[in-house]
């Protein structure tokens, strides 16, 4: 198997590692959960962005959360669009039984969580940070 897109967020938290390559893993055989598991990373690394710039917040949904870490941090607009993306798309994916999450979304959700896992990774980085993100590697249809 190739290396992960997402394989440098381990260096972070191995759950965020995981819902990455989980998501990659899904791509081919079902769109629908590739997209789903990709909405849990990007919720993962919003609330890991929030906890570290301390916002508190009791059970936020992730558009409150959203809001609340823009609030703080002045979220680039291209992050905030990204990350409300995969969440619209992830609710899709678990609430419209009538949409059928393609091939060409589930792709396209892939790049789009892999910009947001650079953006932490990014905003996160320092001297100690060992991993340095391989280039994107598109995984392959089913």
């Amino acid at each position: 198997m190739s290396p992960s897109n997402f394989s440098f967020l381990a260096e972070y938290s191995p759950l965020l590692a995981e819902l990455g390559v989980t998501a990659e893993k899904l791509y081919p055989y079902d769109p629908s959960s590739c997209v789903l598991t990709l909405r849990l990373l990007a919720e993962a690394l919003t609330q890991e962005v929030a906890s570290r710039i301390g916002v508190q917040w009791i059970d936020p949904t992730q558009a409150e959360l959203l809001r609340a870490v823009d609030q703080r941090l002045g979220l680039d607009p291209q992050v905030r669009q990204m990350l409300h993306l995969l969440r619209r798309r992830g609710n899709e994916a678990a609430h419209r039984v009538d949409h059928k999450i393609g091939y060409r979304e589930g792709l396209e959700s892939l790049k789009v969580a892999r910009e947001v896992a650079l953006w932490f990774h990014h905003r996160r980085r320092t001297r100690l940070a060992r991993s340095v993100p391989i280039p994107l590697h598109l995984p392959a249809r089913a």
